[in-house]
């Protein structure tokens, strides 16, 4: 029972991260069109982010349960 639990509470994660990543991609392109300095920094700290969440370099440091 544990086990179906924790798959859908991944796919709930994966669904508020995709969620997460399109309004900040919406932000980034207003940002982008304001001024594109400041959209290229926002685009790679957000793809820093993304990769670090996917290798799961900080998953011991902030998301631990």
């Amino acid at each position: 029972m544990g086990m179906e639990q924790d798959k859908s509470r991944q796919k709930l994660d994966r669904w508020a991260l995709i969620v997460v990543i399109m309004i900040a991609a919406a932000f980034g392109a207003t940002i982008f069109a304001k001024n594109w300095q400041y959209g290229v920094i926002f685009y790679l700290i957000l793809t820093f982010a993304v990769i670090a969440m996917k290798k799961g370099w900080f998953k011991d440091r902030i998301f631990h349960d």
